[in-house]
């Protein structure tokens, strides 16, 4: 069933001379390339939301002695010997750097 087989949402407005008027409200879509893409919906972006907070709480926890002074939390991951470090400040900036290792 594509997306074009939708069930449309029916708005209704109210009595101006008498009458009721039924709109039929077309669902939003969105072409990416050829394949249609719906929006996401509110409860979905809530969702999101909250476990990007989530995420950030436990980020918190890491480095306890750095929240909540100029720096909220900081991270550090190592691929293929290169140490990636990112520290994200309180005001919602990131600042991140790699650091490979010294060729000898």
């Amino acid at each position: 069933m594509g997306p074009e087989f939708k069930k449309r949402s029916v708005l209704r407005s109210a009595p101006s001379s008498g009458e009721w008027t039924t709109i039929l409200k077309k669902p939003r879509l969105a072409l990416v390339g050829s394949a249609p893409i719906t929006p996401i919906t509110t409860k979905e972006r809530q969702e999101i939301d909250m476990r990007v907070k989530e995420e950030c709480e436990q980020l918190r926890k890491v480095y306890p002695e750095v929240h909540g002074k100029v720096a909220d939390f900081i991270t550090h991951t190592v691929t293929d010997r290169t140490l990636h470090v990112s520290v994200r400040f309180i005001e919602a900036r990131t600042f991140a750097f790699a650091m490979p290792p010294a060729s000898s």
